[in-house]
């Protein structure tokens, strides 16, 4: 996967990925952030245009349509990263740790797991 997708589709798909099942555009209303104040509207055509892009599925089997993911939540993440690593820190993993080691990013439990993370890989 090249292609990152937006963060208001984004929004959508964690939704989705987080029901872990074929959901219904009120379902995925529902189990929005509470500082995502769309209408529904918005919502319906976010869904859409990700179903227009192959993001997303709907299944029109029943008296609701439902949703579900064409993406993999943790081939995405991992996609993801790798492009961030490549583009912000020049794909040198040096340059990625010692910032995520850097002003207290992350608590010393963090750090304790990442080190362990690091050790079994």
């Amino acid at each position: 996967m090249n292609n990152s997708i937006p963060d208001s589709e984004l929004i959508l798909l964690k939704a989705i990925w987080k029901a872990k099942k074929q959901v219904s555009a009120n379902e995925i209303i529902s189990s929005l952030p509470s500082d995502v104040s769309w209408q529904r509207t918005t919502i319906l055509t976010l869904l859409s245009r990700m179903v227009e892009k192959n993001i997303i599925a709907i299944d029109k089997s029943g008296k609701v349509y439902t949703y579900y993911s064409l993406i993999d939540e943790d081939e995405y993440k991992i996609s993801e990263t790798k492009a961030f690593v490549q583009k912000i820190h020049g794909n040198e993993m040096n340059s990625f740790v010692a910032a995520l080691c850097s002003d207290d990013v992350f608590s010393v439990e963090e750090m304790r797991q990442l080190k362990e993370l690091l050790n079994k890989a």
